[in-house]
């Protein structure tokens, strides 16, 4: 038994409004603008804290002779700070070239890297010095390094506007032209945007990729149109650039004109070319949308409008300009300039039916909510969830916002989607001022949402700081303490269930009811024991004493499910106020007391202190003279209803502790031998579920206590662990006696081999019998055969097991193998079974005096014939005695289709292709019947008869028909040519058996062949022994299809009587009242004279009547008498 938690409070609110912000957000892994032109290293700084040598220090302090002084005295040049730099870094960041030049002289390493993955030559472009960089350019120095940011000298003179230096490197075929950083940026993206035309010009005279594009897609022309330059406008254009050109997300340059706010530059660009006015990239968003969220002012949008751009257009999450200005714009300015505007749509939707309205509510722009509601927007608009703005503000706890709604007529008691009203989402958020806003409005404290919660049961359950404080503002404010949910559930429920001790005292002064229940029975303190808090079950026991003696649906008492938790303080504390001389249980129907609980849930602390409160208040409440049995039973042995006590639960789920708990104590033994109604004892059920752990430590602390205890089944605990999932328990099995059996007659190695367990089985069997039969006649070996385990069967035969051996109902290991489609099984069991002597045929397959057929053992019984009779096998002629076995075997394989098995059998023993089974049936027939074209086709090849017939004279045409599944096995039979028309010992034809089996399928094809076989209409028109033609037996089973593609070839059927003089149409009904109306009709149909309807249809009538009459003269008579 479990105990459900009580369920957390789920409001559906409305969700977040999908905002522009996944498509208009500026910025990918750091700021979109900042990103195309500002590194993270550009080693434009060098640092006074990285000076940590004299030489570094002299040569910033640029004096000569205190350089030349430590060359002279053999100084390292090449060594490095802290940071990597060497005194080169330093003399070419400091721009002196007498310096710089004494140093390479010396061996100074040009291309030496710091820790940044800059050279001497970035250092001198970085801080502007021509000289340097010249010098070592002219020296040899390596131009294409790459930084730690993957920037080359050109990225750093692009950055940096160094044109001299630019072109100094790109005059020559520069190898790193088109090199870019690790935001993908070449040296043109960062000159664009920087407005450094003259590198840019350099860079494009050198042949530099106008159409390179970064990380995200973007060219040079985006960074140009971020940067605001109009030189650089100028100079790309006239360098023949792609202005039409997209990013990644569709974004182009008049997205990034907008985005950046460059005014006059989106103007030129607009001038060139306004068609991309209204461009949308791949989220729908417009420039006018990137304008609007970025702007600072108005003259960006008020160029967008003035060109073209249209107010209303929606990105595809629906959002417009004026849902961005509402919610992401960086100031108000955008939103009061855009509601002034003609044909702005104030109460625009996006995808989730939010307005600007709804969305500057729930993000707390208070501004942008008043320009809203001034401009006319509706107030009480409704979302897809039917969530007003005011339950945005709600929710968000904006109380200004919240004013201010109100104030311009809000509906305070709208209700959203689960019927919830702003006061049950501000008081589920616990938003106290909100809260006190909304019921001074107006808002009503006992409105009740979908599952029929008020606001004051949300916020009992807030875990929110100010939680109680807006449960107390409600409590005053005379909100109903008692209400209750659907559940049955109270304030007092939720705040117990979570805790809540300040929560539970307001609810308790406000006059809260500790006593009532839910739907499941439980009370506050219920839902206080699982919260775990002293304070609220203090509360809650002080409020009302006998909330304590509260049962739930299960019976269960607060002591349960404190015992369930684990907590032994609480426990003795609940039964001391429950004052109970018992161990409480649940009642009669389960009797679980809390010792049971806390044993099934591995709770081992309160066991100890709750039996021996118990004990103790039993010994002081009997006498001990009259109820001595009563007082010195051992402290654990406490009863549910089955008769099981602690122990069987924690040993049944494998509970370590609890397990050692319940056996500390006196009187052990005996719990370990008690037994539950279905006689098991707790190591029966530990071995059963193969809790190991706990049946090694009770062997091993009770090693004298017996193993062989038996269930009323029969089985010991030895038997139990052989067959548990997680493997058998050697140590127990060894100590059992192997040779006993359960009630079915199944011992121990029944069990090790349907196991599976190698070991197991072999220890088994060196102390049993291996041809050892249960009650059915079932040997290990047909265990093994039928769960397919050769190396099992091997082990059985070397130890002696007889393959032969049949079981009561007449079948080896060898046919067991075949039902199951083991073919290992039968490759091992044949040779062995070919040297002996197998049962007559009649002991295999069943004999007259056991007319069980072999398939009823199957599941499936295998009927004789469809009119009921039954056959039996004392005409079958059985093969001869010395044959080998698998004759059962054959007819199982061929029934169940296995294809493998039966070949496999006739290839050992082609004659075993005639055996029958007791009812005459030939593998055929029964392969015919169950559908199995594969095994049908195979026996055919082998020379089974198709026309050969069972006991009652069917072929296995006549079996195919019975079922729907084998349409393509009747198609197959009347392929080879099949007598169709063959009667059964009955007289049913096969259409008799396709009507009698109601199968339209198989009717359908065998009338599509009549015009072939049966020109003369013979078939069509047969009689069974009972008059019945197919046609009389078709309309009693109500074969409307079959009946409508036959009537034409058996029309004649219809005026045949059968037996009882009946047509075909009258055997719909067994009422003859209705059979006279029918005839009645049918001869007025037929225009027949008046004068013979009398005799004619009447004759049979009057005489029943006669015969009713007489018979009730005689009974009249008789009792005149």
């Amino acid at each position: 038994m479990e105990f459900s938690r009580s369920r957390s409070v789920v409001v559906r609110v409305p969700r977040r409004p999908a905002t522009v912000d996944r498509g208009v957000n500026t910025e990918s892994e750091g700021g979109l603008l900042q990103s195309l032109i500002h590194p993270k290293l550009t080693g434009s700084k060098m640092t006074v804290s990285s000076v940590e040598n004299d030489l570094a220090v002299a040569i910033l302090m640029k004096n000569e002779a205190m350089v030349k002084s430590m060359i002279y005295d053999g100084i390292d040049v090449n060594y490095t700070d802290s940071i990597g730099s060497t005194p080169l870094h330093y003399a070419a960041f400091t721009g002196d070239v007498k310096l710089s030049l004494m140093l390479l002289e010396t061996g100074a390493d040009m291309d030496a890297q710091d820790n940044f993955g800059l050279t001497p030559l970035h250092r001198a472009i970085a801080a502007l010095h021509y000289d340097v960089a010249k010098m070592l350019i002219s020296k040899g120095c390596r131009t294409d390094i790459q930084c730690k940011a993957l920037q080359t000298p050109l990225h750093i003179c692009a950055i940096h506007n160094v044109p001299s230096v630019a072109e100094l490197l790109v005059q020559k075929h520069y190898r790193a032209l088109h090199a870019a950083d690790t935001r993908g940026c070449t040296a043109l993206h960062h000159a664009a945007y920087h407005g450094n035309v003259d590198v840019a010009e350099h860079l494009l005279k050198a042949g530099i990729n106008m159409a390179a594009v970064d990380k995200l897609g973007r060219t040079a022309v985006h960074s140009m149109a971020c940067g605001g330059s109009l030189e650089m406008l100028k100079v790309l254009r006239e360098a023949g650039a792609n202005f039409k050109v997209s990013d990644s997300r569709g974004r182009t340059i008049t997205h990034y004109a907008a985005m950046a706010s460059q005014t006059e530059l989106l103007r030129a660009i607009l001038e060139i070319d306004d068609k991309d006015v209204n461009a949308t990239d791949k989220d729908g968003y417009t420039p006018l949308h990137y304008a609007v969220q970025n702007g600072q002012n108005t003259r960006i949008i008020e160029l967008l409008l003035e060109k073209g751009s249209d107010i209303s257009v929606a990105a595809h999450d629906g959002s417009t300009a004026l849902h961005v200005a509402a919610t992401l714009a960086e100031s108000a300015i955008p939103i009061e300039y855009l509601v002034k505007c003609k044909g702005i749509d104030l109460n625009a939707k996006n995808n989730d039916g939010m307005t600007p309205l709804h969305l500057a509510s729930e993000w707390s722009k208070v501004s942008r909510v008043d320009a809203l509601i001034q401009a006319g927007a509706e107030i009480d608009a409704r979302s897809n969830d039917d969530a007003t703005p005011l339950h945005c503000a709600s929710i968000g706890g904006h109380q200004l916002v919240v004013k201010h709604l109100l104030k311009a007529g809000a509906d305070v008691n709208a209700r959203m989607k689960g019927d919830f009203t702003p006061l049950h989402l501000a008081a589920y958020n616990s938003c106290r001022t909100v809260v006190q806003t909304l019921v001074e409005m107006g808002a009503d404290k006992e409105a009740k949402d979908a599952s029929s919660r008020t606001p004051l049961l949300l916020a009992s359950g807030s875990i929110a700081s100010n939680g109680a404080f807006t449960v107390e503002y409600l409590v005053k404010s005379k909100a109903d303490v008692n209400a209750t949910d659907d559940s049955g559930v109270t304030p007092l429920h939720w705040a117990a269930s979570r805790g809540l001790e300040k929560t539970v005292g307001f609810l308790l002064k406000g006059g809260a009811e500790v006593d009532k229940v839910d739907r499941y029975g439980r009370n506050a303190l219920h839902m206080a024991v699982l919260s775990r808090s002293r304070v609220t079950q203090g509360l809650l026991c002080d409020a009302s004493p006998k909330a304590v003696r509260s049962q739930d649906c299960n019976g269960f008492y607060p002591l349960h499910y404190a015992a369930f938790k684990g907590d032994d303080k609480l426990c003795t504390y609940l039964l001391k106020l429950m004052d109970a001389a018992e161990m409480p249980s649940s009642g009669v129907s389960r009797a679980i007391t809390p010792l049971h609980l806390a044993a099934m849930h591995n709770v081992a602390k309160p066991l100890l202190p709750l039996a021996e409160a118990v004990k103790k208040k039993s010994s002081a409440t009997h006498n001990l003279t009259r109820n001595r049995a009563i007082v010195d039973r051992p402290l654990f042995a406490v009863m549910d209803a089955k008769k099981r006590i602690p122990l069987h639960y924690a040993m049944k789920y494998g509970n370590y502790e609890p397990t050692k708990t319940l056996l500390s104590q006196p009187g052990a033994e005996l719990c370990l031998t008690w037994r539950d109604k279905d006689e098991m004892t707790p190591l029966h059920f530990a071995a059963a579920n193969g809790k190991n752990t706990c049946i090694e430590w009770v062997l091993r602390n009770f090693s004298k206590i017996s193993v062989n205890r038996r269930d009323s089944k029969g089985r010991s605990a030895g038997m139990l662990s052989l067959t548990s999932l997680s493997g058998p328990y050697w140590p127990l099995i060894q100590k059992s006696n192997m040779e006993r059996c359960d009630n079915m007659g199944r011992g121990y190695l029944h069990r090790a081999v349907y196991s599976k367990c190698e070991d197991a089985l072999r220890r088994v069997l060196d102390k049993c019998n291996p041809n050892l039969k249960d009650v059915n006649g079932v040997t290990p070996l047909h265990v093994a055969a039928a769960i397919g385990w050769r190396d099992a069967v091997v082990i059985l035969l070397n130890k002696g097991a007889d393959p032969t051996l049949a079981d009561n109902r007449g079948f080896t290991a060898i046919d067991w193998a075949a039902a199951y489609n083991k073919l290992d099984i039968l490759n091992v069991l044949l040779p062995t079974s070919a040297r002996s002597s197998p049962t007559s045929l009649d002991s295999a397959l069943g004999s007259a005096g056991n007319t069980s057929s072999p398939f009823d053992a199957s599941g499936e019984a295998l009927p004789g014939d469809i009119d009921g009779t039954t056959n039996t096998a004392a005409d079958v002629k059985p093969l001869h005695e010395t044959e080998p076995c698998g004759r059962a075997g054959l007819l199982f394989a061929a029934y169940f289709g296995h294809l493998q098995a039966v070949t496999r059998l006739l290839e050992y023993n082609p004659r075993l292709i005639d055996v029958r089974d007791p009812h005459g049936r030939t593998a055929l027939h029964l392969a015919a019947w169950r559908g199995c074209y594969d095994c049908v086709d195979y026996l055919v090849g082998k020379g089974v008869s198709v026309e050969a017939v069972d006991n009652n004279g069917a072929t296995a045409l006549m079996y195919a028909v019975r079922d729907p599944k084998s349409v393509h096995i009747v198609e197959y039979l009347l392929s080879l040519g099949v007598d169709l028309f063959k009667k059964d010992c009955n007289g049913n034809t096969v259409l008799h058996h396709c009507c009698l089996s109601k199968n339209e399928e198989s009717g359908k094809v065998l009338t599509a062949v009549l015009d072939k076989y049966d020109r003369q209409r013979v078939l069509c028109n047969a009689t069974n022994e009972n008059g019945e033609t197919a046609l009389h037996i078709a309309v009693r089973n109500g074969l409307i299809e079959f009946l409508l593609m036959f009537i034409p070839y058996g029309s004649k059927s219809i005026s045949i009587a059968d037996a009882h003089g009946r047509i075909p149409l009258m055997c719909g009904t067994d009422d003859p009242d209705i059979i006279d109306c029918m005839r009645l009709v049918l001869a007025c149909m037929m225009d027949t004279p008046a004068s013979e309807l009398s005799s004619i249809f009447f004759s049979d009538r009057r005489q029943s009547q006669s015969t009713v009459r007489k018979s009730s003269l005689d009974t009249e008579d008789a009792e005149f008498y």
